[in-house]
């Protein structure tokens, strides 16, 4: 039925109200037996029939009915959340959006709110809320830097379809995001840089959680080379696992994915955020993203990190910058030649002293190259870091092997070769024995003949 322009709209206890007043109003019900079929006192059913006597139905009806709550968002503002949702905040979840159009516009919408208008515009939202497992947690730690969970996430984190490898640090007791860094795989300079902003900024912290992944832990238990037994080394370590015993960082190995829970978990938050974020800020590059990834911790340990149980922070101081510089990098061991050269990537290296000299060294001298985290190569020898450099005389060297190369093979191509004469001496036979070839030759003579 249509509906005509004085029609009120009533709910079935407002109507059974009206029905009780039209009789009381028409005499046929006392105002004892209203008051007992409305839960109503006699005095208030008195009011009540007051009212009803001068306004009739729409008494009943409240004034706010059919009008626009207060915090009612307007059709304009659902329209460009919905446009959002579509193209610049594509992927990013409610409560994300919701701290998106704060920073943007200055205006405020809960997650609920920014949910409800994705369903009215049919726009389906990638992320559920999912009730509470019932697992036993294990309990955090108690101050800040006691523990430091560190992970590597592979991810389409520039959103162009590249899958890079963005490594993080989180710290167990307060889930504040310490340093990230990203390259193209997860590799042992990627977490170098992750231990270098962490240290630098926070100080060193007490024990490193992570997996059973070779960058940290040996697969050779119990093989050590002689270096290593020199040191004074009682297990293999790898080359993080040099920089964290310097460091005196504890190791610690995680034995499932969910035992270090807390950072499987912030990979979970970034991939929906962090791409959102980066590409709102308009970084295309790994170098952008590196940048861009110095700061971006601030802001989200600003929504998410909680406060520990105790105040004050198990962080040590942090060595110097030029000590922590030849700390985090790759070793490796060459030993010196006879003119004080080493071989190192395909090339004759010397080591040059504090007035650029090359350093004499001894024949068969244990020399420690470093490749620090800018990618250049230093050598460490009896307690001193040394550049290193081609000899002066190596390409000059070089370039007369090569002339001299060039020449026998020219000289080679360009001679004619020599045919010994019938009576040369290395035609002739010695010794008693007859010449194979006269044999030869006379018995091919005789079957001719015959």
């Amino acid at each position: 039925m249509k509906k005509n322009a004085g029609d009120l709209k009533m709910s079935l206890k407002q109507a059974r109200k009206l029905c009780v007043l039209e009789r009381l109003c028409e005499g046929r019900m006392s105002n004892r037996e209203a008051a007992s079929n409305l839960n109503l006192s006699v005095r208030q059913t008195q009011r009540v029939k007051s009212r009803f006597s001068k306004l009739g139905p729409e008494s009943l009806v409240h004034g706010n009915t059919g009008g626009k709550p207060p915090n009612y968002v307007a059709e304009h503002l659902r329209d460009f959340v919905a446009l959002q949702a579509r193209t610049r905040w594509e992927g990013a979840s409610s409560s994300h959006m919701s701290e998106l159009l704060l920073a943007e516009k200055g205006l405020h919408l809960s997650a609920k709110t920014m949910t409800r208008i994705l369903k009215e515009h049919g726009i389906k939202s990638p992320f559920t809320h999912k009730g509470p497992k019932r697992h036993r947690r294990r309990e955090r730690k108690k101050r800040l830097g006691e523990m430091v969970q560190v992970d590597a996430s592979p991810f389409d984190w520039l959103g162009n379809g590249s899958m890079l490898a963005l490594h993080g640090a989180i710290d167990d007791a307060t889930g504040k995001i310490l340093a990230l860094w990203l390259e193209p795989t997860e590799c042992l300079f990627g977490y170098f840089h992750v231990l270098d902003r962490m240290i630098r900024t926070f100080g060193v912290p007490g024990i490193l959680y992570s997996d059973a992944h070779t960058i940290f832990f040996s697969p050779k238990s119990g093989k050590l080379s002689v270096e290593e037994e020199l040191n004074g080394c009682t297990a293999a370590l790898t080359q993080f696992g040099k920089a964290l015993d310097t460091l005196n960082i504890l190791p610690l190995k995680a034995s499932s994915a969910q035992a270090k829970g807390r950072v499987e978990r912030l990979w979970g938050t970034l991939q929906h955020r962090l791409v959102v974020d980066m590409r709102l800020a308009g970084v295309s590059t790994i170098g952008e993203a590196n940048a861009f990834l110095a700061t971006y911790p601030d802001t989200h340990n600003a929504r998410f990190a909680v406060e520990p149980e105790r105040e004050e922070a198990a962080f040590l101081p942090a060595p110097s910058p030029n000590d922590l510089t030849y700390i985090l990098c790759k070793r490796a061991f060459r030993k010196a030649s006879g003119d004080s050269t080493i071989s190192w990537k395909g090339r004759k290296l010397m080591l040059l002293d504090e007035k650029h000299r090359q350093k004499l060294l001894k024949r068969g001298s244990a020399i420690e190259v470093l490749t620090l985290l800018d990618e250049s190569d230093v050598a460490l020898y009896d307690g001193v870091i040394h550049h290193l450099d081609v000899p002066k005389d190596a390409d000059d060297r070089k370039a007369s092997l090569k002339d001299t190369a060039k020449k026998t093979q020219k000289d080679t191509e360009e001679k004619t070769p020599v045919i010994p004469a019938p009576d040369h001496p290395w035609r002739r036979w010695y010794g008693n024995k007859p010449n194979p070839r006269e044999l030869i030759h006379s018995a091919t003579s005789a079957a001719k003949v015959g």
